[in-house]
């Protein structure tokens, strides 16, 4: 049987976002996120080149230290295999590097708070 949806998205999201090279990251990225990914960020419609350059960016200017903590996440499997169904949740990304407007990094680290919501 396949892992829960829950489990399944703590161990894809955190491959994704703890990856300890770029090589590794987008190998994250291909095995959790679709090619027709629907992605929204601060309300503008992304696409999954958009959401790769992200996630990548991010990652990078951590210098490959992020650390992902679930808070929370409720699933409704539609079969008892697992394959289908839908998972909402709440994680931070801790050790986030932002940058200012012109691009030089902004001195200390921040978090990322991500509410998600697959489908």
């Amino acid at each position: 049987m396949l892992p829960t949806l829950y489990q399944w998205s703590i161990e894809h999201i955190k491959n994704v976002f703890e990856a300890k090279s770029e090589d590794e990251c987008q190998v994250a990225i291909d095995e959790t996120f679709s090619q027709g990914i629907e992605f929204m960020s601060n309300g503008k419609q992304l696409c999954r080149a958009d959401l790769q350059k992200f996630v990548l960016s991010m990652v990078m200017a951590s210098g490959f230290r992020l650390k992902v903590q679930w808070q929370n996440a409720l699933e409704v499997p539609r079969d008892s295999s697992n394959r289908d169904g839908v998972v909402g949740g709440y994680y931070i990304i801790s050790n986030v590097r932002k940058t200012s407007s012109s691009g030089v990094p902004v001195a200390g680290r921040f978090a990322r708070h991500k509410f998600v919501n697959v489908v």
